[in-house]
């Protein structure tokens, strides 16, 4: 199928789709206290309400590419090339088909150790399985385009910080 259009808030949605390790660790629950399930579904119903149905399921949909975040991550940390910019090639060649197969495998995963969130695939089904909602909040081009102006000036901290823990990962992890 060809690569998929360009999107209002491309460089948002690569920052909100990087893999929690790449962020920051908040300090880990003890299994007695961990987050149920429960306030994850609440929090994607919510997302829905505010962002749509579509949008939301988009958004899960993007943490299932998780290993060609590495890919390029490692590929720009050998290389020192854009990290930002090779994710945006690695996502755009992604064809349909692999998207869909990782939706498949994400709908097999039935538990996750490590984790206080439920598999991302159980969330994308019960979205889907509710009547769909229309976004409340909508981003044009104009605004996308100012939030990445906005975003700019982190983004070589942000790539020395990612480039920095896949590095560290391939000696502690």
């Amino acid at each position: 199928m060809g690569a998929r259009p360009r999107r209002a808030g491309r460089e948002l949605v690569l920052l909100a789709a990087l893999p929690s390790r790449a962020r920051p660790a908040p300090p880990r629950a003890s299994p007695a206290v961990a987050r149920p399930p429960a306030r994850e579904y609440l929090a994607d119903a919510l997302a829905a309400r505010v962002a749509g149905t579509n949008a939301t399921v988009s958004l899960h949909e993007k943490l299932l590419l998780e290993s060609t975040f590495q890919g390029a991550t490692q590929h720009a940390a050998r290389g020192g090339s854009d990290l930002f910019r090779e994710l945006r090639e690695a996502f755009e060649l992604i064809p349909e088909r692999e998207h869909d197969r990782r939706r498949r495998v994400a709908r097999l995963e039935n538990a996750r150790l490590g984790t206080t969130h439920p598999p991302t695939g159980k969330r994308i089904t019960l979205l889907e399985s509710r009547p769909r909602t229309e976004p409340v909040v909508t981003l044009d081009a104009e605004r996308s385009a100012a939030i990445d102006d906005e975003l700019a000036p982190l983004r070589p901290a942000l790539e020395r910080t990612l480039v920095d823990e896949y590095r560290d990962s391939l000696f502690h992890g």
